[in-house]
C-alpha cells in the first residue's frame, strides 16, 4: 500500500510540474517601465516562451535585483557568452569589435512630449528600433550595479571617462543586455540561469 501511495504522489508531482511549466510558457508579463520603448510601452502585455532559443537581438525576461529588491526585468540581448561588448559615446555599441549597424528613421514623441531620435539597429540579421544615442556611463552607475542584476563590475568591465566608453567581456555563463530606450535603461551582464524566458 505504501508503494502505491508513494507512486501516486510521484505521479501527481510530475503532473503538477508539467502543468506549471506549460502555464509559465504561455504566460504574460505586463511592462512596467520605459526602458524598452519604442518596442514595448508601459502597461503593454508580452507573452513569454522558454529560453532554449537565446540569440542576438532577442528580448529576455530575467530575475533582476535593484536596490536589494528582487524584480523581473525585460531587456534585449546584444552580447552572448565570451563576446567583447564595447560602447563608445556618440557612436554606439560594438560586438567583438564590429559596430552594430544603425540608421536614423525619424523622431519619437514620448508621453512627456519629449522628442527622441529613433534608429533601426541590425544585429546578426535581426532588425529592431531603438531610441536615443547614448547610454549613461558614470562611476556611480557602475558602483550601484555591482550588487544588482544586470551588473557592470570591475572584473569584467572597464570604463574610460575620457571618451565615455565602456568595454565588457561577457562571461561564459552570462549575456549582455540593454534596453531599446538607450537614454533611460539599465544595462550589463545577466547570468543565463536568471533568464526565465524569451518574449515571443
Amino acid at each position: 500500500m505504501k508503494k502505491i501511495l508513494k507512486y501516486f504522489f510521484l505521479v501527481l508531482m510530475v503532473v503538477a510540474i508539467v502543468i506549471g511549466y506549460l502555464y509559465w510558457k504561455g504566460s504574460n508579463m505586463t511592462v512596467t517601465g520605459d526602458s524598452m520603448l519604442p518596442t514595448y510601452k508601459k502597461g503593454q502585455k508580452v507573452s513569454i516562451s522558454d529560453n532554449d532559443d537565446l540569440c542576438y537581438g532577442c528580448i529576455v525576461i530575467y530575475k533582476g535585483k535593484l536596490n536589494d529588491k528582487k524584480t523581473l526585468l525585460l531587456h534585449r540581448v546584444i552580447g552572448m557568452p565570451n563576446d567583447k561588448i564595447t560602447f563608445i559615446k556618440g557612436v554606439g555599441f560594438f560586438v567583438n569589435n564590429k559596430q552594430i549597424h544603425r540608421e536614423i528613421v525619424g523622431n519619437y514623441q514620448n508621453s512627456d512630449s519629449m522628442s527622441q531620435i529613433k534608429f533601426i539597429e541590425v544585429l546578426d540579421g535581426y532588425r529592431y528600433q531603438v531610441l536615443g544615442v547614448d547610454i549613461s556611463i558614470s562611476t556611480s552607475h557602475t558602483q550601484s550595479q555591482n550588487s544588482n542584476i544586470p551588473n557592470i563590475n570591475s572584473e569584467d568591465c572597464t570604463i574610460s571617462h575620457s571618451n565615455g566608453s565602456l568595454t565588457c567581456v561577457v562571461r561564459g555563463d552570462s549575456v549582455f543586455v540593454v534596453g531599446d530606450n538607450r537614454e533611460n535603461t539599465l544595462y550589463g551582464l545577466v547570468k543565463i540561469d536568471n533568464i526565465l524566458g524569451i518574449v515571443d
